[in-house]
């Protein structure tokens, strides 16, 4: 059955008919609640805890204060106020460094993207090969028969030309027991 049909539940195959994980053929370790999960930052997976900040406890009712407290009230305020500015500068170079993550974070990333489309061109590349040796493999197994074929060739000749040889040794070795000095 095509794994286009198995993947879309249009084949008879049932969820044990699958490839195993480490098959090679298609299948990937991409888990996405690792690809979405969250490192510290806001998202609805973590959202944010939604708090305020109050300086002053909220008055509910009138109430009178006295000279001194008004006076303590506006020290106060002005003293925060310098500290509102403050933090506000202070959260505005919080998200200037959020946006040099995110710069950062995006050009690994892109850097990623091409190491991975790198790699699969590589890969393609030692398929193409692979596949080229393989068509080569025919050729060179006729050329280790020819080898071998010619090796014993070889040998029989050398074999025959050695018996020749020792017939004519034997020959000259008896005509010469024939002749006395």
């Amino acid at each position: 059955m095509p794994i286009f049909k198995w993947l879309t539940g249009q084949g008879k195959r049932q969820p044990s008919d699958a490839p195993p994980l480490n098959s090679a053929h298609g299948s990937h370790r991409i888990d996405s609640s690792q690809v979405l999960r969250s490192h510290g930052g806001i998202s609805p997976i973590n959202p944010s805890n939604f708090s305020s900040l109050r300086s002053n406890p909220l008055l509910t009712q009138p109430q009178y204060f006295t000279p001194d407290q008004a006076d303590q009230l506006a020290t106060a305020a002005r003293e925060r106020r310098k500290g509102a500015i403050a933090t506000k500068r202070a959260y505005k170079a919080l998200a200037a460094d959020e946006e040099s993550d995110l710069l950062v974070h995006l050009s690994h990333r892109a850097y990623e993207g091409v190491s991975a489309a790198v790699e699969l061109k590589k890969k393609q590349a030692d398929a193409q090969l692979a596949r080229h040796l393989h068509g080569q493999r025919a050729s060179y197994a006729r050329l280790s028969y020819s080898l071998d074929l010619a090796g014993q060739q070889a040998q029989l000749r050398i074999a025959s030309a050695q018996q020749q040889m020792d017939e004519q040794f034997q020959q000259m070795a008896q005509k010469l027991q024939g002749v006395k000095p």
